[in-house]
């Protein structure tokens, strides 16, 4: 009998073949699914058109921000350079309008924000520019040029990368570092808060008064600093809510901005959340005067509700962690005071959470007051409102999962039976929240002929058959059918879907023209199941080799990161809808707001607010009415936040604006 060494022998070397052959086809179909073209699956009667293009986006959505009654674009970008991008009237988007706001991340820096490349510079002198996750220096000038000397301090430890004829003198604290820095002709210095991606604000910078100041460029528009020694204050925006807060007819944006890692109240104490007012076309941010305390708080979601039905508004914004140094447990409430001049107090939040997860206030059972539903990567809970928001019902537990996330939650009365019911849309799992009147039945979207989990996703009459049709990412439009259930199309999906790792998703007429368009953006990254997993793997393997790099490679040595931002332009002339903006008393937006259309034997409700489709953001206010035979036999009841009702005649016109008790609407 043979010993068992010679069987052994060949075993593990075939094992380790197969091993390699293993790695090896893991690697190949990685490298060729990455090459492939990611783009939207074609629909009929619908062109698909690029609207921007960015390596980052962590929020988009639709606002009327100038006022002209046409939806705007804009997007939010933690650091990296937002956009805002306002409609010509005929559904087509202009330049980015940022900067001519004042809306930029610094305004003594116009458009200074997070590059994804530095971009290459021409001429002489110093070019400092904020690329992808820290401060890069580089010193041009001619061979006989001096040594340049500058100083920089942040309250973040930081790693530091070197490239041509660098000397740094470092000194570090626990949490901080200062960095003497000289750069020969040609130098380049890396700075990069720790752990990445930190913005390391405020970052302090020095440069020898000898120095001519025409001969510091900053950012991508080569701006030149205020003085010798200034300051980088990079925002971590995230999510932006519109309102009208002073009648002017221009949207004001209160932005959400994040907590530094919990460290706000050591790194940067008077920091907080921005809130612009506009005044004669550009915005001034008045935060600080006019009740916003952010203490602490990494804000998320942020949204105006009315949480007491009373016609009033209050902004909810949503904390993004448990706890966290000088932060608050919970999230945040405000009540909007408009006179003297706008002004936000702060109210106890009810209920009082503090698990990051998405808020959706909206009325769904009892009195006109809005229940509040509250999805985390656990659970789907519903706060009744009943008095004070007493304990919550469990409506469903989340299953645990790599790609865990809170998601969206999009109310729309699908059934078409008076009620909203909720669509819960998640990478942990899809549920359709089921209104029955009195309570509230979590269905496993699977159970429903529906993908199991998803990215973003929307409501909307594709097929105007009267039945709302959900649209998710990656997966494409799926048509409800008379049963309920729901058929896959595979229209306007992103192919391959393993590519996309990230998505929003918004309907919306952008031209005016009757039809719903779709704004659909998305993150193409290497196949998106282990894009995240490989981000995370590439940032050890940096940091271990970042003495032995060059600035170039460390700064690619990373996944592909880039959105892609398209407008679906509806073509084909149907479904036909109305677009209808409220006006409530002293509620610009009608928030809180429902509206009953009876077309024929069917009734729907339409719930202000339900066609929002961003995730952390609030702008979106104006419903949509199907006027499928033109308006004939189409008519509809308002019911105020207040509880005041109005009817009206729909008429067929694409657009009504209807303002509390006022007879006339107008049209347009």
């Amino acid at each position: 009998m043979p010993e068992p060494r010679f069987f052994l022998r060949p075993t593990l070397k075939n094992a380790a073949l197969l091993g390699i052959v293993v790695a090896l086809g893991a690697t190949a179909w990685i490298v060729w699914q990455s090459s492939l073209p990611v783009e939207i699956t074609p629909a009929e009667g619908f062109n698909v058109e690029p609207v921007l293009e960015s390596h980052f986006v962590n929020d988009i959505g639709i606002a009327d921000i100038d006022g002209d009654g046409d939806d705007d674009i804009f997007a939010m970008n933690h650091s990296a350079g937002g956009s805002i991008l306002l409609n010509d009237g005929r559904g087509y988007f202009g330049a980015n309008a940022l900067s001519e706001l004042a809306l930029d991340q610094q305004r003594d820096l116009p458009g200074f924000h997070a590059q994804q490349r530095a971009g290459v510079p021409e001429g002489a002198g110093v070019f400092i520019s904020y690329v992808a996750t820290g401060l890069l220096f580089d010193y041009r000038e001619a061979e006989d040029a001096k040594v340049l000397r500058l100083s920089l301090h942040l309250p973040w430890r930081a790693a530091l990368i070197t490239d041509g004829d660098v000397t740094a003198t470092r000194s570090s604290g626990d949490d901080s570092t200062s960095l003497e820095l000289e750069l020969g002709p040609g130098g380049r210095a890396f700075v990069e808060p720790q752990p990445p991606p930190s913005d390391g604000f405020p970052i302090s910078v020095r440069l020898p008064t000898e120095l001519p100041l025409d001969q510091v460029r900053i950012g991508p528009k080569r701006v030149h600093p205020p003085s010798h020694g200034f300051e980088f204050r990079l925002k971590d925006r995230h999510g932006m809510a519109w309102l009208d807060v002073n009648a002017d007819g221009i949207a004001d944006p209160y932005i959400s901005r994040g907590g530094a890692r919990g460290r706000m109240a050591s790194v940067d104490p008077e920091a907080n959340d921005q809130w612009y007012i506009s005044h004669r076309g550009r915005f001034a941010d008045r935060a600080g005067e006019r009740g916003v305390a952010k203490q602490g708080c990494p804000g998320r979601q942020v949204q105006w509700i009315d949480a007491d039905a009373d016609g009033g508004l209050e902004l909810y914004l949503v904390c993004g962690r448990h706890r966290g140094e000088g932060a608050e447990d919970v999230n945040q409430h405000y009540a909007l005071v408009r006179s003297p001049e706008p002004r936000l107090r702060k109210l106890q939040p009810r209920p009082a959470l503090a698990p990051v997860g998405t808020a959706l206030w909206v009325q769904l059972m009892g009195d006109r007051r809005p229940e509040l539903l509250y999805s985390t990567r656990s659970s789907i809970r519903l706060y009744r409102a009943d008095g004070d928001y007493p304990d919550p019902v469990e409506l469903a537990s989340q299953p645990r999962r790599l790609r865990a996330g809170s998601g969206v939650l999009r109310p729309a009365d699908r059934d078409n039976d008076g009620d909203a019911d909720v669509a819960v849309i998640s990478t942990t799992r899809n549920w359709l929240l089921n209104n029955n009147g009195d309570r509230i039945e979590a269905i496993p979207a699977e159970d429903l002929g529906l993908p199991d989990t998803s990215l973003t996703g929307s409501w909307a009459d594709f097929n105007g058959d009267g039945l709302l049709d959900l649209h998710l990412l990656p997966q494409g439009v799926f048509l409800q059918q008379a049963d309920g259930r729901f058929r896959s199309t595979g229209d306007l999906g992103i192919a391959p879907q393993s590519n996309a790792n990230n998505a929003r998703l918004t309907w919306f007429d952008a031209d005016g023209d009757g039809d719903l368009d779709a704004l659909m953006a998305f993150e193409v990254c290497l196949p998106g199941i282990l894009c995240e997993a490989h981000r995370r793997a590439l940032k050890v393997v940096k940091r271990a080799l970042a003495s032995v790099l060059s600035i170039d490679t460390y700064l690619h040595f990373a996944a592909a990161k880039q959105w892609h931002v398209m407008l679906a332009r509806n073509t084909r002339g149907r479904p036909r809808v109305q677009r209808l903006d409220l006006r409530a008393i002293g509620n610009p937006v009608g928030v809180g707001a429902r509206v009953r259309v009876q077309s024929g034997p069917l009734v729907r409700l339409l719930t202000v607010g339900e066609a929002e489709g961003s995730h952390y953001s609030h702008g979106h206010y104006s419903l949509y009415v199907a006027t499928p035979n033109g308006g004939d036999k189409t008519s509809m009841t308002i019911e105020w936040p207040d509880g005041e009702t109005q009817s009206v005649v729909v008429d067929g016109s694409p657009r009504l604006r209807i303002e509390q008790s006022s007879a006339a609407a107008s049209k347009r």
